[in-house]
């Protein structure tokens, strides 16, 4: 397990100043015994013990919100591993852990930029990510449910909604629905989610990211549409429009793979 020293080392000082010896010490949810109980067992383990890695680097909160590094939205540069690095977005937060969406598809610009559903369930696997990217704790593709929270509908919960569940990021009137309010005039707010997909300019997001010809539409998440109305086999995805949307999982070839890592909260720093 990955700990602070300096965690260890206030609390050893605390142990010290009170009792003069340490017996034990517990850092998170695991419970570290030194040796026989001496002062010399507790810091030779304070001196060898691993410290959490700084992986993820601040970038700016364009899209969240500047006085909580861990919000919604902030982005970050990310070593996956010692020498590799792309940028991300903070999708949600769980306790001590963070999952963080990458800004662009991982298959842009490559010779599969879209794919069926099936095949993106496969890529992460086939192309051993989870192995290669070591700094962090998991890659997954996108969770439905943590792109609808991420965009404030809280209330959309995959497991009851049919493919006619769909909806847009930005809501109108104060609705999550499907009334489009987002276009190259009135840029979404969530265009974080989108950019760099193809033509996306036309429907909200930063011009700058509106890709060509070859790239994809959008990209999936893992979940399944459950509440099937007929027997055509569906998953949710990203849209170029800025929607939670569908498609179909044997035929639909539109969209690409945009990964998501997990991260503690205690890898993300902000330099002063």
């Amino acid at each position: 397990m990955k700990i602070f020293k300096s965690r260890i080392f206030i609390f050893l000082l605390g142990l010290l100043i009170t009792s003069g010896v340490v017996y034990a010490a517990t850092t998170a949810s695991e419970s570290i015994s030194y040796g026989n109980g001496t002062v010399k067992d507790a810091l030779d383990y304070l001196y060898s013990a691993p410290q959490i890695q700084k992986i993820c680097e601040y970038q700016d909160s364009t899209y969240g919100d500047s006085n909580n590094i861990y919000s919604i939205g902030t982005k970050y540069k990310c070593y996956v591993n010692s020498n590799q690095f792309y940028y991300f977005y903070v999708l949600a937060v769980n306790n001590e852990q963070v999952k963080l969406i990458m800004d662009k598809n991982i298959t842009q610009g490559t010779s599969t930029t879209t794919m069926t559903w099936a095949n993106a369930m496969k890529y992460i696997k086939n192309n051993s990510l989870k192995t290669n990217w070591s700094n962090v704790l998991d890659v997954d593709l996108p969770i439905a449910k943590d792109v609808a929270n991420a965009v404030g509908n809280t209330g959309w919960n995959m497991e009851d909604r049919n493919y006619d569940g769909w909806f847009y990021f930005d809501p109108s009137n104060g609705t999550y629905g499907q009334t489009q309010v987002a276009k190259a005039s009135n840029l979404s707010n969530y265009r974080w989610l989108y950019n760099y997909t193809r033509e996306c300019s036309t429907y909200g997001c930063d011009a700058a990211t509106s890709l060509g010809a070859g790239e994809a539409y959008g990209y999936w998440t893992r979940d399944i549409v459950a509440q099937q109305k007929d027997s055509t086999g569906r998953a949710w995805g990203v849209g170029r429009e800025g929607y939670l949307g569908y498609g179909t999982v044997s035929n639909d070839t539109n969209r690409g793979v945009r990964p998501v890592i997990t991260v503690l909260k205690a890898n993300l720093y902000k330099n002063n």
